[in-house]
């Protein structure tokens, strides 16, 4: 006997929804959201568009001002310091323990979202090439074997979604992030062959995220 699948809910689904229209941007940071109005834009009652806001709120995606309403995150240099910081900690305790338990699965993920954001980004497809950036970085978490740690990156995949997509589609951004995805790919690949790479995956990670490093998080002034 298959088990009964258990339907989405509509207030998942309204939550997905604003999730990724804030990820895409077609809400602008700070832009003020209004129950009604989002519900006669998606079509439903104000129930599930409150509760939507709500879980976007404990995910940093939407900031609640007293008396004034709901309103997209806004980036600013401490948030983005604090949040950089959290990836940084989570992402990489998320590859160590995903090189221990799955190296090779974790590598052959890697491999395959790499190859495809190489196709996206001679395509020049930015949406899609970033789309597969927050792939790449969401299998190691798939991988690491901890719900724990995903669920802690579920909490700020949204946030770093909408900054990637804001920020990350610049052809020289682009060009470099792609080469360090291919260079932590392979890397990974190396380890999981039983081969001890020079630099570590965990090495090539860091460089690629932390804001102490070469990536575009580094530059916190530029984001805001």
């Amino acid at each position: 006997m298959d088990p009964i699948a258990r339907p989405v809910s509509l207030t998942e689904m309204t939550t997905d929804r604003l999730r990724l229209a804030i990820v895409n941007g077609e809400f602008a940071f700070g832009e003020a959201l209004s129950e009604g109005r989002l519900a006669q834009l998606l079509g439903v009652s104000k129930t599930p568009v409150r509760e939507a806001l709500a879980n976007l709120r404990q995910e940093g995606m939407i900031d609640v001002q007293p008396q004034r309403g709901s309103f997209v995150f806004t980036p600013d240099e401490d948030a983005l310091r604090s949040l950089i910081d959290y990836r940084t900690v989570i992402e990489l305790g998320a590859l160590d323990l995903a090189l221990s338990v799955a190296p090779g699965p974790l590598a052959a993920s890697l491999m395959a979202i790499a190859r495809e954001m190489d196709h996206h980004a001679a395509a020049d497809e930015r949406v899609q090439y970033l789309e597969r950036d927050g792939a790449f970085h969401e299998a190691i978490f798939d991988h690491c074997g901890n719900d724990y740690l995903q669920n802690a990156h579920a909490r700020m995949a949204g946030q770093l979604g909408a900054l990637r997509m804001k920020f990350g589609g610049e052809p020289e951004q682009m060009a470099k992030s792609l080469a360090e995805h291919k260079a932590i790919a392979k890397s990974v690949a190396e380890v999981a062959e039983g081969r001890t790479p020079n630099p570590t995956p965990r090495a090539l990670l860091e460089d690629h995220i932390a804001r102490k490093q070469g990536s575009y998080w580094n530059d916190l002034k530029a984001l805001t």
